[in-house]
């Protein structure tokens, strides 16, 4: 008896082109009243074309907001997270069939997928960065994306969503209305990929998904006469035009990414209600509905200073200043010799799992997770302690708002940590990348609450 290798499943299916047609009047309909989202139609799309869209990333619905300005089904290259969903991730592979990785890693079976795909005559969608944007602007991009897109051989569409972050701000808790679009603002031939070198083409992704709100302008700025003083009260230093994104608990959550008081330098004791976010120490600034901070009141305004909201007039400033401050701060001489006995900082109540690739979870144990200067440590209840030294921790990310997800290079599982409580997993991404960059070495120490 002869026995032939089994035809392998098309990836393709009609029932993908189905959901498309019938749900996107209703998603463009309920995303353009809930988000204020403009979706640009894409009028030179060829029905009989396979493309490569590359697009920035803001969040968790941009694949349904990018599809309503395409008439054919996009195949995303997704988190590998959304696949261990239960009953809801067997309804997402049945109707839109996405391609799972682990966090921003594209491993060699994610791109056979790709190809199948681009094979069959399916357009792939990518948001090259893996991440929605923390800070503002959009997160890194690496090289081997373009050389991806030049692998595929396939038309390269750059598609930008404006206006995102400020919608809905990865460490946020509500949606907030002004303004969002999204559109391609270019479309490259194969040819032209082809003729571009990685580095010139990675450059030109780059500067094309950008849509950093805080850039700065040479617009005129707006008069705040007309603001409303319950968010505007008091002293504005703007490098951008005033565009409102009303909504409730404006900055609530924002501690997820802001860590370091820039008054009293202790990490961990900012936190944040209403449209408020304050420390201990007296600190307190106001969010407002523009993405800017705001003194609060008088006893703030003289407290903060304009001079302190110059320097720190948005998120991406305040990252950017805890950045430096802790490189500059853990150079110092006996730091990392007296964080290797003390933790930077601890976190109780957190689940730590073993994740499969597009799979379930796997041995769950509740704890406390602890970032000392050469590891990560994790304590479940009653156990022994799990020790994860830093050069044997391959990659750390985040995905959604404060899911910690790394992977152990000695054998080569990769783990999640979740919290029920908001706390901030971008403290540990952050931290874990600078004592990885920087040798083992005047700021003020932090006090490590």
């Amino acid at each position: 008896m002869r026995y032939t290798a089994e035809k392998p499943r098309p990836w393709i299916h009609w029932r993908h082109r189905a959901v498309q047609v019938l749900l996107r009047p209703l998603l463009r309909l309920y995303y353009g009243w809930s988000y204020r989202y403009r979706g640009e139609r894409y009028h030179e799309e060829d029905p009989h074309q396979a493309y490569l869209i590359l697009a920035n990333h803001n969040g968790a619905v941009d694949p349904i907001l990018l599809a309503l300005s395409f008439r054919q089904p996009i195949y995303y290259v997704a988190s590998d997270h959304i696949f261990r969903w239960g009953f809801a991730s067997k309804l997402i592979r049945f109707l839109a069939a996405p391609i799972p990785i682990v966090k921003a890693q594209l491993d060699l079976r994610a791109i056979h997928q790709m190809s199948t795909i681009s094979r069959e005559g399916g357009t792939i969608g990518l948001f090259p960065s893996g991440n929605g944007s923390f800070t503002g602007p959009e997160m890194p991009i690496h090289l081997g994306t373009a050389k991806l897109a030049r692998l595929l051989k396939l038309p390269v569409l750059l598609f930008r969503f404006e206006g995102g972050y400020l919608t809905r701000p990865r460490w946020g808790v509500t949606t907030r209305k002004g303004s969002m679009n999204g559109r391609v603002v270019r479309a490259l031939r194969v040819d032209e990929v082809a003729a571009m070198s990685p580095e010139a083409l990675l450059k030109l992704i780059r500067e094309e998904l950008d849509a950093d709100p805080y850039l700065e302008t040479s617009a005129p700025l707006p008069t705040l006469a007309s603001a409303p003083n319950r968010v505007l009260p008091a002293t504005r230093i703007p490098s951008y035009p005033l565009q409102r994104y009303k909504g409730i608990r404006l900055a609530e959550y924002l501690e997820r990414v802001l860590f370091v008081c820039p008054q009293c330098h202790h990490l961990n004791t900012l936190r944040s209600k209403g449209d408020r976010l304050s420390c201990p120490c007296g600190f307190s600034v106001r969010y407002g509905e523009d993405g800017y901070f705001y003194t609060p009141d008088t006893a703030a305004a003289t407290k903060n200073g304009p001079d302190q909201l110059a320097a720190l007039p948005q998120v991406k400033a305040f990252d950017q200043f805890q950045r430096q401050y802790l490189a500059t701060w853990l150079e110092q001489t006996g730091v990392r010799q007296t964080h290797q006995a003390e933790p930077f900082f601890t976190d109780e109540g957190e689940r730590l799992s073993i994740v499969q690739r597009a799979s379930h979870e796997e041995k769950t144990l509740d704890g406390q997770l602890a970032l000392y200067s050469d590891r990560l440590a994790f304590q479940p209840a009653g156990e022994a302690t799990l020790e994860f030294p830093l050069p044997e921790i391959r990659f750390t990310a985040v995905h959604g708002p404060q899911t910690l997800q790394f992977q152990d290079a000695r054998t080569n599982l990769v783990y999640e940590v979740h919290s029920d409580r908001p706390r901030s997993a971008y403290r540990y991404l952050v931290m874990i990348e600078l004592l990885k960059s920087q040798p083992g070495a005047s700021v003020k120490q932090p006090d490590p609450h």
